[in-house]
């Protein structure tokens, strides 16, 4: 079996997967100690992603979920979905179709969808820069937990994402609509750990779990 990674320069990703090069790298060695081939392609255009279809590899291990390219006819930045891309052309990926992750696109989805299912989420609103004057303005009391909107694997989470008071709040909003230039999820806090867990489904109908908790960085203020 040859399995490929497929990552993308990702810095300004904001939801970047497990995409980072030391990651893919530590993914690599950990297939080919298993004794698979494997190889690492950091892909920037639709070519290097034919390229990849070319050598039909048996698997492709989707570290980003999209990778950005400029469209040169119009002058844009367009997304190529790689769960998509790789679907079309019948290569098998690891992953979920675009159709879930747009519910780990946008964080009030998901929420809304989980809340027509009857599954209780922690209470939120959304908030910008300047929109409440005074904690007794806010539809859900302190403490709470301050996100971006569509961000994806802990960033913008730091210790100042937990607030307890209204300074804390208004400083926390500006710093991440400054960096994500979006409205921002405000949550009561829950406590305990979190975890990011991922199922699979074999093809026998089974399922597989794995969970790894997620440990937010200290902020540098």
């Amino acid at each position: 079996m040859h399995i490929e990674i497929i990552t993308t320069p990702n810095e300004a990703l904001k939801e970047s997967g497990f995409g980072k090069l030391k990651a893919c790298k530590s993914v690599l060695d950990a297939i080919k100690q298993m004794g698979f081939s494997a190889s690492l392609n950091v892909c920037k255009t639709k070519k290097d992603l034919d390229d990849v279809v070319k050598r039909k590899p048996d698997l492709v291990i989707l570290a980003v979920k999209y990778i950005p390219v400029i469209n040169h006819d119009t002058n844009c930045e367009d997304d190529i979905w790689l769960s998509d891309y790789f679907a079309s052309h019948r290569i098998n990926y690891t992953g979920s179709s675009r159709e879930a992750l747009k519910f780990d696109s946008n964080k009030v989805l998901a929420k809304t969808h989980l809340t027509n299912k009857g599954i209780k989420t922690a209470k939120y609103f959304i908030a910008t820069p300047g929109q409440y004057k005074s904690e007794s303005e806010l539809p859900v009391s302190f403490p709470l937990f301050l996100k971006p909107l569509d961000a994806a694997n802990g960033n913008g989470i730091d210790d100042l994402s937990f607030v307890t008071n209204f300074t804390g709040y208004e400083s926390k909003i500006v710093s991440l609509f400054e960096t994500f230039n979006q409205p921002i999820l405000v949550e009561e806090y829950l406590d305990g750990r979190e975890f990011t867990v991922a199922v699979i489904k074999t093809s026998d109908e089974k399922f597989t779990v794995s969970a790894v908790e997620v440990i937010p960085p200290t902020s540098n203020q």
